[in-house]
């Protein structure tokens, strides 16, 4: 048993317990010890493990700012820089009833399921250009019985009428695709999530040029943006309609989430 454990780390093992196996972490540590079949399938988890898998698609699960949800292959695993964005909206919408909301990128659709949740006056539409990605995100939808959440298959916001939107909020692509080549545990996620372009910024660039039709007078933008990218980021949005709110670090220190006024006409 002490030769299994070795293999895992410690944030691995403590989600292998609480999530997969539904045992409280605590006390496991006091005794150690896991039945048969437990045991079985913590060897076939760490099988996978040592083929850089990430935990995530091998359970099937991730937990995102304290919401439990179902992943596979066809979504990109949510990471918890991520969580800055969701935090940001909320600071800013506090106050705020009946808003409309657009989240461009669904995937497993973490930000618009913490966004109503949190926010059960606002109506929130997400989008995503891949079906496949609307299957899983459809299934957490369903997992949550949101009624004010409606998922749109849709090229960003191709579909959406202009001055639709209080709030536009995207964590989108922006891993340059040359990054691709030197991490072998990006290769399990779906490069259409993740991959940004030469230089990462292809569809930050899309959406500031095709987002502001769509918000309303004084509307709202948020972005969460790579390393390095932020003084690129607000060069582009010069000229076109948005005034700069704030810009939020994440944990490391990186300016990771910018947000945006339009100031249209």
């Amino acid at each position: 048993m002490k030769a299994l454990l070795r293999e895992l780390n410690p944030a691995d093992l403590k989600f292998i317990i609480e999530k997969e196996f539904n045992l409280d972490f605590h006390k496991f540590l006091e005794q150690r010890r896991l039945n048969s079949f437990y045991q079985k399938r913590l060897r076939e988890i760490i099988r996978e493990r040592q083929k850089n898998k990430p935990l995530e698609y091998i359970l099937r699960k991730s937990c995102f700012f304290g919401l439990d949800l179902y992943i596979d292959e066809r979504v990109f695993i949510p990471r918890p820089e991520t969580e800055l964005l969701i935090e940001a909206f909320l600071e800013f919408t506090e106050k705020k009833k009946e808003l409309s909301v657009l989240d461009i990128g669904a995937g497993s659709a973490n930000i618009p399921i913490c966004i109503a949740l949190s926010r059960p006056s606002f109506r929130v539409f997400s989008v995503d250009i891949s079906n496949l990605a609307l299957e899983v995100a459809k299934k957490n939808v369903s997992l949550y019985k949101l009624k004010n959440l409606f998922l749109v298959n849709s090229d960003l916001v191709s579909c959406f009428k202009e001055n639709s939107f209080d709030i536009i909020i995207s964590n989108p692509p922006y891993v340059e695709s040359f990054y691709f080549q030197r991490n072998s545990a990006l290769s399990f996620e779906p490069k259409i999530s993740l991959d940004g372009g030469e230089d990462g910024l292809v569809f930050v660039r899309r959406i500031l040029n095709e987002a502001n039709p769509c918000l309303k007078k004084e509307g709202l933008l948020f972005l969460e943006i790579g390393y390095n990218q932020k003084d690129r980021v607000l060069a582009y949005a010069e000229g076109k309609n948005y005034r700069l709110l704030s810009i939020i670090k994440d944990y490391a220190g990186i300016e990771r989430v910018v947000i945006f006024k339009s100031v249209k006409g």
